[in-house]
């Protein structure tokens, strides 16, 4: 390796560490005791992520005890952990997701969104996904719970109870397969083609670092899968159990259509979430014009330090 690749690495590695940081000391100022778990999503942790165009994804998952918080204590706290969002993306140069400035989400709605209540149901095609922009998120709530799933599944644990963060992620994982061998052509699927059918979950071209990261809780989520009959090996391969599959996707469509699937409430609705978004765009607008720009001192961003200022 060349020196200018180490210290591009090297870089790459301070940049990564001081944001986990920075955001483990930023959700336990602002959500200490009410949250879960909380994990980074998106390009940034696979090694991907362009400085001036992608966000630094992060996710919170609130204890369902949230839910008794009086909301305006709630948004609050959301709208400081934002101003804190805002200011990290200032500092490291990447642009933040105005429309969702981080994900708030309970373990309830967490559930929902594993148990597949963001699919689409069909007449006829049964499960699908149509492609996925800011616009069809924005278009209806339940669409939210499509993204949760994703980010269950492709998330990096940040802070609080690991174990309930790896629950979540090997199940998010089971489902995701679950509709992806549903839709192969085939009675068996070597482990290794699974990658090339992700891309409707949000898995991106510049997710460099996806395969090896996540490769092996694919094996633990398919080992779930053999262990409640969905799959089997043999001879190196993947072998699917098509009328198992066929009665899951009947049973889940029949959910999602029924509205039986919709257990949790949301802890920000439509009307708190577009607030919430008011509020990041006139912050980050302030931003651009000069007006409490943050510095790197502002964030404590030096070598060997990486606090929260």
């Amino acid at each position: 390796m060349s020196t200018s690749m180490s210290i591009s690495l090297m870089e790459r590695q301070d940049t990564e560490a001081f944001v986990r940081s920075y955001y483990k000391e930023l959700v336990e100022r602002c959500f200490g005791g009410l949250y879960m778990c909380c994990y980074q999503t998106g390009s940034f942790i696979y090694g991907g992520g362009t400085p001036g165009k992608s966000d630094l994804d992060i996710s919170v998952l609130f204890k369902d005890e949230s839910y008794d918080l009086p909301k305006i204590d709630l948004l609050r706290r959301i709208r400081e952990f934002v101003t804190g969002y805002l200011h990290l993306h200032a500092v490291m140069g990447y642009a933040p997701d105005l429309s969702f400035p981080g994900e708030y989400v309970t373990a309830a709605m967490c559930v929902d969104a594993i148990e597949g209540r963001g699919f689409h149901a069909g007449d006829e095609y049964g499960l699908f996904l149509p492609k996925a922009s800011t616009v069809y998120y924005l278009e209806d709530s339940e669409r939210w719970f499509r993204a949760w799933l994703s980010q269950a599944a492709f998330g990096r644990f940040l802070a609080g109870d690991e174990k309930h963060f790896r629950h979540n992620k090997i199940e998010a994982w089971s489902t995701i397969l679950k509709f992806v061998l549903s839709n192969i052509p085939s009675e068996s699927v070597d482990i290794e083609e699974i990658w090339d059918y992700l891309r409707p979950f949000g898995v991106h071209r510049d997710y460099y670092d996806f395969i090896s990261l996540e490769r092996p809780w694919l094996t633990l989520a398919f080992d779930r899968l053999r262990e409640r009959g969905f799959t089997s090996r043999h001879a190196g391969r993947i072998w699917i159990d098509p009328d198992k599959l066929l009665r899951w996707g009947e049973n889940l469509d029949l959910a999602i259509r029924s509205g039986s699937i919709r257990k949790a409430q949301l802890i920000l609705d439509r009307r708190a979430t577009k607030d919430i978004a008011a509020y990041a765009e006139l912050a980050w607008k302030n931003r651009q014009l000069g007006s409490d720009l943050p510095t790197t001192e502002t964030l404590g961003y030096t070598k060997g330090h990486h606090g929260l200022a």
